[in-house]
């Protein structure tokens, strides 16, 4: 997006098309500097809920928005939640995923897991941006799996996966204000992600389903990930025709 149309959706969506706010100047001034625009605004729209950004947490993507989306629509694997249905957003951030999810799944028990302390302060702000309880959804300070407890039936992960060396491809903007923690995952991506994978299915209810978010060029390492550690995952791609996440299962007991 250019500057001027970043300053367009700023002028519209934080201004309410007025530019005679004593801040607007300002926020002008940081669009040409390069921030994000969605910083500046302060917010960003995400598949039915409004994540606030004050804490700089990792910007929602639009891939992001579109396996989810898929996940509670197209596949019914969330639609039909019960009272009982316990659902985990790993390496949560903003907790957009786990947000989105308690909207559009009023029944389901939803914990949000981060090892940035900062986030448990942006996860219950947007709880409460959306109008919900703090019971609805909690927060979970923990390197992945270190202080999860329990089994659930629904996993969802979008963890750091961009390898270092790809460090230099991505924008300036997302380099100088997006957080590194929240965007690297090692030398090849997948430092996390094989931590994560490696005690998944002592988390998933038998029977149930995680999603894992991942770098298109990582797919052949997560299917061999996936199937050393006893699970089995089908590999699925994002908007643009590029592989971008896995939905693994937990072969329920009797299958076994």
């Amino acid at each position: 997006m250019n500057q001027r149309d970043a300053i367009k959706f700023l002028t519209r969506d934080k201004y309410a098309g007025h530019a005679s706010h004593p801040e607007y100047e300002k926020d002008c001034r940081r669009i040409k500097n390069g921030e994000p625009l969605d910083y500046v605004i302060g917010w960003k729209p995400f598949l039915g809920v409004r994540i606030d950004l004050s804490e700089h947490p990792l910007i929602p993507r639009a891939e992001t928005e579109y396996w989810l989306e898929r996940a509670l629509c197209t596949e019914y694997l969330l639609k039909n939640t019960t009272r009982n249905t316990t659902v985990l957003d790993m390496f949560c951030g903003s907790g957009c995923i786990g947000i989105a999810i308690a909207k559009q799944c009023p029944f389901a028990a939803v914990t949000c897991v981060d090892n940035d302390i900062r986030m448990k302060k942006q996860v219950r702000r947007n709880v409460k941006i959306n109008g919900m309880s703090a019971a609805r959804v909690l927060f979970r300070y923990s390197d992945v799996w270190d202080h999860v407890r329990g089994q659930f039936d629904i996993i969802c992960a979008n963890p750091p996966y961009i390898p270092q060396k790809r460090k230099k491809t991505l924008s300036k903007s997302v380099i100088k204000y997006e957080p590194h923690r929240a965007l690297f995952g090692g030398t090849d991506g997948l430092v996390l992600i094989r931590k994560f994978l490696k005690k998944l299915a002592g988390y998933l209810r038998d029977g149930g389903v995680c999603y894992l978010e991942f770098d298109h060029g990582q797919v052949k390492k997560i299917e061999k990930l996936v199937a050393r550690y006893g699970l089995k995952a089908e590999m699925k791609k994002d908007q643009y025709g590029r592989y971008r996440y896995a939905v693994i299962r937990k072969p329920a007991e009797e299958s076994r």
